[in-house]
C-alpha cells in the first residue's frame, strides 16, 4: 500500500491573494469563500496527481484554523480516497 500524508494551510494556497478588488469591500464571507476555493483547488490537484501516481490512501490535515472550527478545504469536493485527521478542537495552540 502506498500512502500520502498531506498537511495544508491556506496562506500557501495558489491565488490566495489574487483579487481585483478590496477584501474590505467584499466582506469576510467573500474572503472566506475565495480562500476555501483556493486551498480546495490545490488539495484536489495534489490528490489527483497522487492517485495517478498509484497512491492508495491519502490522509489530510487542514492546518488552517483561523478561529473557525469548520474545515477550510471543502471536503465534499475531494474523492473518497481522502481521509481527514484532526487535533482536538482543531487547534494546536491550546
Amino acid at each position: 500500500m502506498k500512502q500520502l500524508i498531506m498537511i495544508a494551510d491556506m496562506e500557501g494556497a495558489s491565488g490566495i491573494f489574487d483579487h481585483n478588488g478590496s477584501w474590505s469591500d467584499n466582506g469576510e464571507d467573500e474572503w472566506r469563500k475565495h480562500g476555501r476555493d483556493c486551498i480546495t483547488s490545490d488539495a484536489l490537484a495534489i490528490v489527483n496527481a497522487a492517485v495517478d501516481f498509484g497512491i492508495d490512501d491519502i490522509l489530510l490535515y487542514d492546518a488552517h484554523y483561523a478561529g473557525n472550527p469548520e474545515f477550510n478545504i471543502v471536503l465534499e469536493k475531494l474523492p473518497p480516497i481522502v481521509r481527514v485527521f484532526d487535533v482536538l478542537d482543531r487547534r494546536f495552540d491550546t
